[in-house]
Formats: C-alpha cells, structure tokens, sequence
C-alpha cells in the first residue's frame, strides 16, 4: 500500500442497527470521507447471529466479527467475551494489515483498548474519539476508576498511547487533559449533521406544539423533570401538546409519571420513529432537559430545522447554545425555570422565528457534517504527513 494513501478502519463495538449518536455519526464520516476519495470502513461486532457478516451503508464498507458466541452460554466467562473480540479483532486487522495506515477508534473503554493494543503491535497510526465514556469513569473526586485495578491501569497505559484524541465537547477536552493526555494530541471535533432547507409547516409560526425525542433510559434525557414542567405549563396555555419521540426501559414508567400529574392527554409518546423531520415540521419548539450529554445529535438536527431550543448545560450543549441568543439554557432538574421558558417561547411567535433563525445559522456555521469531514481529514492528513 502506498504509505501517502490514507486508508481508515473504524472501530466500535456496536453498529447499525443498534441506532444511537456515534452510530449515526460513523456512518455519515465513513461516507462523507468515501466521497472526499479517502478508503475508509468500519468493524463492529458480530452481537446477533442474523446479522450479514459484511455489507455495504451507502458506500461504507461494514464488517462485524464475531466473540464466539459459545461463551455467552458461560455464565462465569461471559463478562470477558470482549477478550474474545479483542483476539479476533487482531486476526482481522493482521489480514488487513497491509491495507490500512490509521484505525480510528470509538470510545476509551476496554474494547478500544484491544483495539489501540492491535495496532500499536501493527505499526498503525490511532485516533480515539472521546464522545461521552469517560465521564463514566469518573468518580465525583474526579479519580479515574481505571486506575482500580491492574487491568483497569494497564488498559490506561494502553489507550494514552493513542496518536490522536478527538473530544466533541469542550468538556471532554478538559476532562481528556485531566487524564493526563497532552493538550497536543487534543483535537476538539464537535458532532456534524448534513445541512438540508427545512421545509415547515405554517403552524410553526405560531403554535404550542413541544417535542423531545431521544431514548428513554436511565432518566438521562430528563423526560421526568420534563413532564413536571409540563404540569406547570399546561396549567396555563390548555391547548399545547408535547411529544415525545424515543422508546426504552423507562417509558412504561413515564406514562405513570403523566397519569399521576394529569398531563397524560397533553402528552403523546409515540415511541421511536424513523420519521423525525416529520415531527419536527410541526413542532414550534424543541426541549431537551438531558442530565448528560456528548454532543447531542437530536439538539443539532432540531436547532438546523431552524426551532428555538430549551437545553441544560451539560456535555457539549453549552459549545452549541448562546443562552437568549439562539436557544436558552435552564439549570440541570429545575424543572419550573424549564416550564417557564417553555412559556415564554409559547407566548412569543417573533423571539421563536428569531432564536430559530439564529440557530439554523449557528449550525450551518460550525456544525454542518461538510465541516466535521473536513476537520477530520486534517487529522488524518497530519498523521499521514
């Protein structure tokens, strides 16, 4: 292979159709690089036997190896199928060896380990991307929890050695230092989305119609502080409707929490859809009260459709939003400042169609997936160079 060809493997642990926010992010870099005349593909596991061991997403090349399922039947041995992986991981990238110059690993954790270890052994120049796992290591006195054990500390070793860190928020960018990785190797890559003239209908110019979409689990999106401002707002502007786009383990439990505050027939949860610009062409505003974030993917695409956002400082949010500018900021679980923003923008169709105005800019701007490729290529240039 020619050493000046850039040639990309990804890797992540898990690819379409688990859907989520590195998932859509991977598939749209693996593509848009394709397009700039880059080699690139992803590897993923092999996590349902009915998968296609190898396919084709729009021009990315995807792969999925497997763990060897017999040891999911072991119930001691199961906890280190991601050795398993790792091992054929290394059987595929040894193949392949002589076809790539750069892996391009998805989240600090022990299967990018693996990976990082893989190619540290093959001469392959690393980028890491920090989307959100580290902040699961972290304890509240800011100690790295892989540091608890020998396992956790080599695996450290390992992954520090990485060429290049990408962090999607200037949060990660400080927590990555925190880690005691250089501010060199530190490149701050916010999410992209593709850019596309929003089509809406006339009842966004003025309207009460509130959505959030994202998957309900573990009370992350900050559904059920969202439903208590709810009651508040209700009370008061009786013809709005929230929608709630998203499906998971805590949906049974929020349609209680609806019940019990007397909301439930303002509040429509419509599970997951695939059809969200839909939902979006009828919105007039756009909520996500999230109690952790990386670089939320539905905030941009919701801000670029051109609606005035209400958010939470957390993650990336904050790299996104200029509070009163082109969305607003509440504090974390204050669920009646949340509620009285909501009924403020319900209140105010100009500073609506003008937030929203500022927002689509603000994306296009700095947030467009054209922009994240070619911030990416940069990357990828230095390492080759």
């Amino acid at each position: 292979m020619n050493k000046k060809k850039t040639s990309i493997i990804m890797v992540g642990r898990s690819f379409y159709p688990t859907i989520g926010g590195y998932q859509t992010q991977a598939l749209r870099l693996g593509n848009d690089l394709i397009e700039q005349g880059i080699d690139a593909s992803i590897v993923t596991e092999l996590y349902d036997k009915s998968l296609n061991t190898s396919e084709v997403m729009g021009k990315l090349p995807v792969r999925r190896i497997s763990a060897n399922w017999f040891l999911r039947k072991i119930k001691y041995v199961r906890k280190y199928l991601w050795v398993s992986w790792g091992l054929s991981l290394f059987c595929f990238l040894f193949r392949k060896r002589n076809d790539f110059n750069i892996l391009y690993v998805y989240f600090t954790d022990k299967y990018s380990f693996v990976a990082v270890l893989c190619a540290k052994l093959l001469g392959k120049r690393i980028v890491m991307r920090e989307g959100v796992a580290i902040r699961k290591r972290v304890s509240n006195r800011n100690k790295p929890r892989w540091n608890a054990n020998w396992g956790g500390r080599f695996s450290r070793k390992t992954i520090v050695k990485s060429d290049i860190f990408v962090a999607v928020s200037r949060e990660l960018s400080i927590l990555l230092k925190n880690e005691g990785i250089s501010e060199e190797r530190i490149r701050y890559i916010p999410n992209g989305i593709p850019i596309e003239k929003p089509i809406k209908s006339d009842e966004n110019t003025s309207g009460q119609n509130a959505l959030i979409t994202g998957r309900l689990s573990d009370n992350l999106k900050g559904v059920d502080i969202l439903l208590k401002a709810w009651a508040i707002v209700i009370s008061k502007f009786k013809d709005a409707h929230l929608t709630v786009l998203g499906d998971g383990p805590e949906k049974t439990k929020l349609e209680k929490q609806a019940k019990d505050l007397g909301v439930y027939k303002s509040v429509h949860f419509c599970g997951y859809k695939t059809n969200v610009k839909d939902y979006l062409a009828i919105a007039n505003i756009f909520v996500f009260p999230s109690r952790g974030e990386g670089m939320p993917n539905a905030l941009l695409e919701a801000m670029a459709f051109g609606l005035p956002c209400i958010a939470t400082p957390v993650g990336g949010i904050p790299d996104i939003i200029r509070d009163g500018e082109n969305g607003f900021l509440v504090p974390v679980e204050d669920h009646i400042m949340l509620a009285n923003k909501i009924m403020y923008l319900f209140s105010s169709p100009e500073i609506c169609n003008q937030i929203g105005y500022n927002a689509q800019k603000r994306i296009a701007k700095e947030f467009s997936s054209k922009k994240n490729c070619e911030r990416y290529l940069s990357v990828f240039k230095e390492l080759i160079n």
